[in-house]
């Protein structure tokens, strides 16, 4: 599933942006607080995790990318693997699109018929809630620029 949005701002303030809020969840998750020069893919960590149904589980959370222009990372639990990505690019001075992607693979195939179904069933409230992240995205870069 995917979502884009066209930001004000630059790609280095996306990039900053995301870089800070990953460093935040490591330090909310493992207690440790990292350099950002220390902080390169692949990095992993254990993070705990509401899953849809309010159950809270444990989950490995790998970093893959993070560079200038994308940021993704991949989330292992026993149902199987969640990843998210961000891309941004260059549309204008000052302006960035940034796009937002969000896959997953069951480590069943009953799982994945279900997964499958479900998204069929929520795709509207998945949509709402990908736009909302870019919101909370773009509110958070107005907040740095205020």
């Amino acid at each position: 599933m995917k979502a884009t949005r066209i930001m004000n701002a630059s790609c280095k303030q996306i990039q900053q942006l995301i870089q800070e809020n990953v460093l935040e969840d490591i330090y909310q998750s493992t207690g440790k607080r990292i350099s950002a020069d220390k902080l390169s893919a692949p990095f992993e960590y254990q993070k705990t995790l509401k899953n849809r149904m309010g159950k809270m589980g444990k989950v490995k959370a790998s970093i893959d990318e993070l560079s200038t222009y994308a940021y993704q990372a991949s989330f292992f639990s026993a149902q199987g693997k969640n990843t998210l990505r961000y891309t941004w690019k260059v549309i204008d001075e000052g302006h960035v699109e940034v796009i937002y992607e969000e896959a997953y693979e069951a480590n069943t195939k009953a799982n994945d018929w279900n997964f499958h179904l479900m998204s069929f069933l929520y795709k509207r409230n998945n949509k709402k809630r990908m736009q909302t992240v870019l919101q909370y995205m773009e509110d958070a870069l107005k907040q740095q620029a205020a």
